[in-house]
This record gives structure tokens, sequence and C-alpha cells, in this order.
């Protein structure tokens, strides 16, 4: 993914909000147990902040039970996304928010990324 991103194919859109839950899902206990997960994320999150773009959304979206989802509502709004990527289909349980598509990471992949 991050080549697509270094071609400048596809702009990888973060506010300090998304970057924060990341970092507190990242560091829940249930993930310690496997070798080294803290350090690999967090040099994956490392890498991402690195290649973002950064958005302060203003709008204030609750469309999703999980008031922390909104928040990436909000910053697709904001940034003028295409798409919105996300396994979380419990919550994300609709294809599209004012035409912003929302894609599993696979039909992403091979679908968008690779045709």
């Amino acid at each position: 993914m991050f080549e697509y991103v270094l071609e400048n194919k596809f702009i990888v859109c973060v506010s300090e909000v998304i970057l924060d839950d990341y970092r507190d899902v990242l560091n829940r206990p249930k993930f310690k147990r496997f070798p080294n997960f803290v350090e690999k994320t967090t040099d994956l999150l490392d890498s991402i902040e690195k290649i973002s773009e950064y958005y302060q959304p203003t709008t204030t979206i609750e469309r999703t039970f999980d008031h922390a989802d909104n928040r990436f509502l909000e910053l697709a709004i904001t940034a003028n996304a295409h798409y919105i990527v996300t396994g979380n289909f419990t919550d994300f349980d609709f294809a599209e928010y004012e035409k912003i598509k929302i894609l599993s990471p696979k039909y992403f992949y091979e679908e968008v990324c690779v045709k």
C-alpha cells in the first residue's frame, strides 16, 4: 500500500483524533500477547504519520453507533476523500456516505489499487 502512496496514486488522510484512537486501540492489553506487537505497530503508525496529510475536521457527524467511528466520517468529509478503508462493518454497515465509498482493505487493494 505504501508504494501507491509514494507513487502519488493515493493520499492517506489523518487527524490527531484518529491517530490518538489508533494508539489507544493498539495499546490495549489483548494485543500484548503478540510478540513485538507494540514495536511493530508503533513503527507502522510512525510511517503513517510521515506520509499522511493532516486535517482538522470541523463538522460533527453522528451516523455510526460507536461515537469514535464517526470521527472517520468527519475526517473523510473534511478531506474530500473518495474512500474510507475499514474492516469494521459492524459500525460501518453502509456502503457509502455522502459519495464516500466504504471499502474493505481487501476490496480496496484488489479493485482500486491494482487496477
